[in-house]
């Protein structure tokens, strides 16, 4: 049966219709459409002659799928880019032999945010064992990214428990910008004093300096804006050590200076529970282990209402990111089709 109707497919069907009277139109249209309905009775009859075969793949199909297609049928799982940074980016969040308010600590965070805008992939931030990033450096960080390159997330992973880049949580790089602005108001502040120096006094014709909707500024061959309010941001943030301890000396950490005095930055590590501590309900810790079949998924998918889902190696390991919204779009868009 099977080659018959393999041979009735495969053989071109020709259809002629000659003027006929109008009540012949319901019986031509019956004809066109006759290849479509023996390609879907070849389709039923299929699903139906190897149905169990065909339970028993999906059963097994493996977890770590991104990408079903079973006749015609493709689900997709939306997965977000991550957006690569070279590794003298993220050093600045941390502590190295350089002083983070000069040009060169700073040059490849400066050449990342000069490059095209990514507004749909996602930074990770390895917090690492708790001394890998400053809360003042993650302020400007998300803020930066932001505006010059319109990033939406951020995915927190730190080494803990034995597992290398552990999933944290994920948040939006607006979030994290706030949520540190009203844990630690001087980082906020900071920025603003910060930004009046730079932005050029208005001269009778104004000299443009914001170059996008999310605030970007304006890169000119004379002067780089962005580089001097990140080092003027950091400076303000600096004072000399005191020589008596200070009241609130928990809030300081001692860095690197180029000046003669010992100085401390007005900011503190960030480890797994100063993360949830600062951010709070606004960090989405949503995941699904990769092994997990792919109905599973979708079903957790549609349950959750968190933006963004974390996929998972069985040990707790960072592997990607999904968007909850394109993967019900898709999911929608397979249905309605």
């Amino acid at each position: 049966m099977i080659y018959l109707w393999l041979t009735l497919l495969s053989e071109p069907l020709k259809i002629e219709v000659t003027n006929q009277p109008a009540h012949t139109s319901l019986t031509a249209h019956i004809l066109e459409a006759l290849p479509t309905f023996l390609w879907v009775l070849f389709v039923l009859a299929v699903v139906l002659i190897f149905r169990k075969p065909l339970s028993h793949f999906l059963r097994n199909l493996p977890g770590s799928i991104s990408k079903l297609e079973i006749a015609g049928l493709k689900l997709e799982f939306a997965q977000q880019p991550q957006l690569q940074l070279e590794p003298g980016a993220t050093e600045f969040g941390q502590l190295t032999k350089e002083d983070a308010a000069s040009v060169s600590y700073i040059q490849p965070l400066i050449q990342e945010i000069k490059k095209p805008p990514a507004p749909h992939s996602y930074i990770t931030i390895n917090l690492g064992n708790g001394h890998k990033w400053l809360t003042s450096r993650l302020f400007i960080f998300a803020l930066m990214f932001r505006q010059m390159r319109g990033l939406t997330c951020f995915v927190f992973v730190d080494n803990s428990q034995g597992v290398r880049d552990r999933y944290l949580g994920a948040s939006s790089t607006e979030t994290v910008r706030w949520a540190l602005a009203m844990r630690y108001p001087w980082l906020e502040d900071a920025y603003v004093k910060a930004y009046n120096e730079v932005i050029p006094p208005q001269q009778p014709q104004p000299t443009p300096f914001i170059a996008s909707a999310s605030g970007k500024l304006e890169i000119a061959p004379a002067r780089d804006l962005a580089a001097d309010l990140i080092i003027r941001y950091v400076e303000k943030l600096r004072r000399d050590i005191p020589p008596n301890p200070a009241p609130d000396r928990q809030q300081w950490t001692p860095v690197k200076s180029s000046k003669p005095q010992p100085q401390e930055e007005h900011a503190v590590w960030i480890d797994n529970s100063r993360l949830l501590e600062d951010l709070g309900e606004n960090l989405w810790d949503y995941y699904l282990p990769d092994f997990l079949d792919w109905k599973t998924k979708v079903s957790a998918i549609t349950n959750t209402k968190e933006p963004f889902i974390a996929l998972t190696a069985p040990s707790g390991r960072f592997i990607s990111l999904l968007e909850r919204t394109s993967v019900l779009e898709n999911l929608a868009k397979k249905s309605l089709g």
